[in-house]
């Protein structure tokens, strides 16, 4: 990282940005350029938890490769000047990369998706087997991962 005075590097604060984040950009290998999308998730344990789809582009590019990286913020605030050249952003982030696996077991898939509504607040929940055969829930073991900082106090 070029700026290290910006860089988190402490595990718990890297994995505070990703339990408080509410959208997980997901970066996969396409043919031609690079394809993401926004998601959202969960993250329990250096383990991303996201759900879509039984069918379709995103599952279709992890399926031909696995490697995958992601993006994360939070905190988001605009820190405007009397100048526009002089204007900041205040936020927190987190970059990293692993490899996606589409879960199969009922169980698997249960887990997951329990991890993804307990991150946005919510009590796990019984999905019954016709809930989860509806669902593809996708596991990103996270290989590494890099935390930024900007607009706030360094101590």
């Amino acid at each position: 990282m070029r700026r290290k005075d910006k860089e988190i590097t402490e595990r718990h604060l890297l994995e505070d940005v990703l339990r408080r984040s509410e959208i997980c950009r997901l970066a996969l290998f396409d043919e031609e350029y690079p394809y993401i999308v926004p998601l959202n998730f969960g993250y329990e344990d250096g383990k991303l938890f996201l759900h879509g789809a039984t069918s379709g582009k995103k599952l279709d590019l992890i399926r031909r490769d696995p490697r995958v990286a992601f993006e994360v913020e939070t905190d988001l605030q605009i820190l405007t000047a009397e100048n526009p050249c002089n204007w900041s952003m205040r936020y927190r982030s987190v970059v990293g990369r692993g490899t996606a696996t589409i879960l199969e077991t009922p169980e698997e898939k249960r887990h997951g998706l329990n991890a993804v509504i307990t991150h946005y607040g919510k009590e796990p929940f019984p999905f019954s087997d016709a809930a989860l055969q509806a669902v593809a829930v996708i596991r990103v073991d996270i290989a590494d991962m890099t935390g930024k900082e900007s607009g706030f106090k360094q101590s």
